[in-house]
């Protein structure tokens, strides 16, 4: 299982490779579930039933002053687990990638409104999958069946 130091290790080298200067670090699950609760696109999913366990959201981009992604070892480690070392860095490298479009793709980001969000959402995918498909591929199908949505 990758530790944290290897998860930052990571993220470190995406925001090199990128240019983004930004915060990365991990929160514990309570502070993580409240960031999380503050994203209009989040609360919106979870006002309509779904829990925040069976979304299994291993990352948030929180835009302030500074732009900050924040992580959860928790959840990363529940979706990354049966996994061989390199899926697991290949993972965490599209779970950050993805952070990282958004924040490349903040400027488009008109309202903070559920629409709007949810616009972005697929902006940042569209331009991920199409500029890095095999990175963007195994973050996907990994979510896609820990959170079996």
């Amino acid at each position: 299982m990758l530790t944290e130091k290897e998860i930052l290790d990571i993220a470190k080298q995406a925001l090199n490779y990128f240019k983004i200067k930004c915060e990365i670090k991990f929160l514990p699950i309570s502070e993580f579930k409240k960031v999380a609760g503050k994203s209009r696109l989040i609360s919106q999913v979870l006002d309509e039933g779904w829990t925040f366990e069976e979304l299994k959201i291993p990352s948030l981009i929180y835009h302030e002053k500074k732009e900050h992604i924040y992580l959860n070892q928790q959840i990363i480690s529940s979706i990354v687990k049966k996994f061989n070392k390199k899926t697991q860095k290949d993972f965490v490298r599209s779970v950050i990638y993805h952070e990282l479009f958004h924040i490349m793709h903040e400027h488009e980001l008109q309202k903070n409104n559920f629409i709007e969000c949810l616009k972005s959402e697929e902006r940042v995918c569209d331009s991920f999958r199409e500029k890095y498909p095999a990175l963007y591929k195994i973050g996907y199908e990994l979510h896609k069946e820990a959170a079996q949505i």
